[in-house]
């Protein structure tokens, strides 16, 4: 029973985790065609899109900036730093439901 339900949590965990590679990948996307001025970038829905993705992912960026001087040149790699941070904790989740899983 015990082992199931942390089987569960590792599935909810890498679930969450997926999810918010997803929205930071498309946030940076939308990010950089933004600064290369494509067209479509500046649409009113992409725009609210994007604004909608800032205050999902600001909070956890800017916690990183705070902690990494992350802006070399006028870019801001905290993204990047993010989403290395995702794929360990991924990796780390992974491997634990194995362990759990295997006893």
């Amino acid at each position: 029973m015990l082992v199931a339900t942390l089987v569960t949590i590792a599935e909810a965990l890498q679930f969450a985790i997926r999810v918010l590679n997803l929205i930071l990948l498309v946030y940076i996307v939308i990010g950089w065609l933004r600064v290369f001025n494509v067209g479509f970038a500046f649409n009113p829905v992409v725009g609210q899109i994007y604004v909608g993705l800032h205050s999902v992912l600001d909070p956890i960026l800017s916690l990183i900036r705070r902690v990494i001087p992350t802006r070399y040149g006028g870019i801001d790699i905290s993204p990047i730093v993010l989403l290395g941070g995702l794929w360990l904790l991924q990796t780390f989740v992974r491997t634990w439901a194995r362990q759990i899983m295997l006893g």
